[in-house]
């Protein structure tokens, strides 16, 4: 009886060890997986061989030569851990069918890669289509989207897609070139964090967008061409020095945002700032960001300045024009109503006297002395 009961206990730790265990499943593209990057999909969980090493074999993948193949290897079906940091690339010298084995060490995290070429196989003519950035594609990231295919030159390798008349504020935009419309295959650039290409446009503008894309070298570039000038509504604001601002160079401080006037003038005004004797630098920037900032010059190179030559409390206009970039700030000395003073006299105990020496202890509109001096309240 013991002995079936000492079993017994043992079969339940066996079985509650069993599910505990990790597991480890590959995710990348669906030419290896038959899903895309899809971290639930049980069938490309890995069979653990012992001593921490766990592989999976892909059976009759349709490979291209020299086309990148990404995958990376998760734990749990989940993305919160993966390995490697960036995803495992591999590529084939020859076109064909092939069995694909991912090898994974969970001791150390290290992935590998063994392919081995079981037969020939003909990969027909693709479409290829530029997705990215909404602004430079009308569409956001969708590499479905047919108006942005590329058409084929006549040395059979070249792609190119032309946007015209693009309305684009100063920044960088980022697109990919994608395969059938899918993300299976795609190219940009590999020393961004993503793979994304990249256009920076310099200025305001209307532009036209040459993408080009070399199916041989899987070379990706885009020319932008610009037509004319445009303003583009944007939010301005004004970062700079502390005192002058409640944060030093706050640029996302929306009470620090200007106001648009006539002739695409913007305006701050801050009242009853008090600044030392001293110099203050500042600048306005666009959309809260300092990629399109403007100082002491157009190009945006160096902060604007204002000079107070006596310590005290100001009126202060900050003012830029969008059109030239110009920036220019003015301070004034604050002017107090008679209200105003009214409740900081009474509220510094100042002695109030009228004209006829009487002690007023709530003035009224009028002419008063006040501390021994001449005071007109309104």
């Amino acid at each position: 009886m013991r002995r079936t009961i000492f079993t017994l206990i043992m079969l339940c730790i066996a079985t509650l060890t069993l599910q505990a265990q990790d597991v480890w499943t590959a995710a990348g593209s669906s030419t290896l997986f038959g899903s895309h990057w899809d971290a639930t999909d049980t069938n490309n969980d890995l069979t653990p061989l012992g001593n921490g090493i766990w592989e999976l074999t892909k059976t009759d993948c349709i490979l291209e030569k020299n086309v990148k193949n990404e995958l990376k290897v998760l734990k749990n079906h989940n993305w919160a851990e993966s390995y490697p940091q960036t995803n495992y690339v591999f590529t084939v010298e020859e076109t064909g069918t092939y069995n694909v084995t991912i090898q994974f060490n969970e001791n150390t995290y290290e992935v590998g890669v063994i392919t081995k070429k079981t037969g020939d196989a003909v990969i027909g003519e693709k479409t290829w289509t530029v997705a990215g950035s909404p602004e430079i594609l009308g569409k956001d990231w969708d590499e479905t989207a047919t108006e942005n295919d590329m058409i084929k030159q006549e040395d059979n390798v070249t792609y190119i897609l032309t946007k015209t008349d693009l309305t684009l504020a100063l920044g960088t935009y980022k697109y990919k070139i994608c395969a059938n419309h899918g993300w299976s295959e795609n190219y940009g650039d590999d020393t961004d964090p993503e793979g994304n290409a990249s256009i920076y446009i310099a200025a305001d503008g209307i532009y036209d967008l040459t993408f080009t894309f070399n199916t041989d070298t899987h070379e990706v570039s885009c020319v932008p061409t610009r037509k004319a000038d445009a303003l583009i509504e944007k939010i301005w604001s004004v970062a700079g020095n502390e005192g002058l601002f409640e944060t030093a160079w706050d640029e996302l401080s929306t009470a620090n945002e200007m106001t648009k006037q006539e002739n695409n003038i913007y305006v701050l005004v801050k009242k009853g700032i008090s600044l030392n004797a001293q110099t203050y630098e500042y600048k306005v920037c666009s959309n809260h960001d300092w990629t399109e900032s403007y100082g002491a010059d157009p190009l945006g190179i160096g902060n604007a300045i204002l000079t107070i030559t006596e310590a005290g409390t100001y009126d202060v206009t900050f003012t830029f024009n969008q059109a030239t970039k110009e920036v220019s700030a003015t301070a004034v000395p604050s002017v107090t109503d008679g209200i105003s003073q009214i409740a900081s006299d009474i509220k510094t105990k100042k002695v109030i006297f009228n004209l006829q020496g009487q002690r007023i202890s709530a003035p009224k509109q009028g002419v008063y002395i006040i501390n021994g001096k001449k005071v007109v309240l309104k």
